[in-house]
């Protein structure tokens, strides 16, 4: 839920009481996937290269949910004996089901706007959601939020991004560094590249550049814990 406040000169915070209304958006999953970026991006699921080169063999290079959704409970009614297997290729559903669009009415208050989790993905929650106001593109300001999605299982580092709070884009975060919690994106491109911090071991902090705002490789550590209190915070701040 989003919240409106007003900050004076002598920065004193007032918040603006919400109201009683509460309004879901409209959801839209309409995202047309390339074959060979989806399953890059599918390795981190633990299925045979087999079963991966079936189910990208029986699609067209683009495709959408519903095509693939098709694909697979195919694919599971042949394997329906493993139970493992079919539980791994629903995972490679829930990757796809990731994606996806929401659109708030344009008479709404902020603060009757609510996100609730809306793919299997979230099922068991959402979390920890860091909104950056980017300044970096030609095309202006657009606000970004990294967050924690969850199954019940699995802990996915998502993306949140929208210019004027009433239509967001959601998507996964992929990479060696897009892992566990604790990611925030910087507000603006380093040397030409998107630039985040991690916690990917939750312990040490770690700085990452990338080409692509959802796809982050390559962690560098930054800064480790120097006294055992530093461990257990989200983020380090020893000072000497």
């Amino acid at each position: 839920m989003f919240r409106q406040a007003i900050v004076d000169r002598d920065n004193n915070v007032t918040i603006i009481p919400a109201g009683n209304y509460v309004d879901e958006p409209d959801i839209i999953r309409n995202t047309i996937y390339h074959k060979q970026v989806f399953f890059q991006n599918a390795v981190s699921i633990s299925l045979p290269d087999s079963v991966l080169r079936e189910v990208a063999g029986s699609l067209p290079d683009t495709f959408d949910y519903v095509g693939l959704k098709k694909v697979i409970r195919e694919m599971q009614q042949r394997y329906q004996v493993d139970h493992l297997l079919k539980r791994n290729l629903e995972r490679l559903l829930w990757l796809a089901d990731s994606y996806y669009e929401i659109n708030f009415s344009l008479d709404t208050d902020i603060s009757d706007r609510v996100i609730f989790p809306y793919s299997d993905a979230e099922s068991r929650g959402i979390e920890d959601a860091r909104f950056v106001k980017y300044t970096g593109d030609k095309s202006g300001v657009t606000y970004y939020a990294t967050y924690t999605a969850f199954d019940g299982v699995t802990i996915q580092p998502k993306l949140l991004q929208t210019r004027d709070f009433y239509h967001f884009k959601i998507m996964p975060l992929y990479g060696e560094g897009a892992q566990n919690k604790n990611l925030a994106l910087f507000p603006r491109k380093i040397k030409g590249k998107y630039a985040m911090m991690s916690r990917i071991d939750g312990m040490n902090n770690y700085i990452m550049y990338s080409d692509r705002i959802n796809i982050w490789e390559n962690p560098e550590i930054l800064q480790t814990p120097k006294y055992p209190w530093s461990s257990s915070r989200s983020v380090i701040v020893d000072h000497p």
